[in-house]
């Protein structure tokens, strides 16, 4: 079991829903965290750094939201395998496939 706390003020992003470590105003023990899991180079790449109770997480938007997540993840170059991973886990319990990693997001149904 691992527990993770991150004290920071996150950067909102123009959309107004995404809350990013780049940018952030973070305690620098929380950035000394960060940094021993996420490359600094990577940092502008994260999305969705902190999990917001809006309608992402009504039951129809969770499906849509592990997709869009992992999307925008195998796009990016340098992507730590461990949010790979964790994300193609969370597509095979939530939207209760066979997930492959590599696949092709945009023709997948979203209930």
């Amino acid at each position: 079991l691992s527990l993770t706390f991150l004290n920071g003020q996150f950067n909102l992003q123009a959309n107004g829903t995404d809350l990013a470590i780049d940018g952030a105003k973070l305690l620098p023990e929380a950035e000394a965290a960060i940094a021993t899991r996420v490359p600094r180079d990577f940092w502008p790449s994260l999305k969705c750094g902190v999990w917001d109770w809006g309608d992402r997480f009504v039951p129809a938007g969770i499906p849509r939201h592990i997709l869009e997540i992992s999307e925008w993840y195998e796009g990016r170059s340098g992507t730590p395998g461990y949010i790979i991973e964790g994300i193609a886990e969370a597509k095979g319990r939530i939207i209760g496939e066979d997930v492959v990693v590599q696949d092709d997001l945009a023709a997948a149904a979203v209930p």
